[in-house]
């Protein structure tokens, strides 16, 4: 999985956020853009994830990022979560595994 790491949210992930649903004037709030916060975005064979440290509600979320809305799939406390790559690779595995595969499954029947 190729994993990137932004210190503030990019262009891409503001313009992903807002073609589905987000409102322009959250994705600049100041959790979103305050100087530390990050931003992680992952790719590979189990699809495109978004991981947004969300300083105002002090956890991370987690969107799917092949869906057509901005939904947080899930969010973990902000407290004590562990940024590495291994930790964020092992997460968007049990997500994909367990929560979209079996959803795409359904839907090709």
């Amino acid at each position: 999985m190729k994993i990137k790491k932004y210190k503030t949210i990019p262009k891409s992930v503001e313009n992903w956020l807002g073609n589905r649903g987000v409102f322009i004037d959250d994705v600049h709030d100041p959790w979103y853009l305050k100087k530390g916060s990050k931003v992680v975005v992952v790719s590979g064979d189990k699809g495109t994830w978004l991981f947004i440290e969300n300083l105002e509600f002090e956890h991370v979320d987690v969107y799917f990022m092949e869906s057509t809305c901005a939904e947080i799939q899930t969010d973990f406390p902000l407290k004590g979560f562990k940024w590495e790559d291994k930790n964020i690779i092992s997460i968007v595995t049990d997500l994909f595994d367990n929560s979209i595969m079996p959803e795409l499954e359904k839907s090709s029947w």
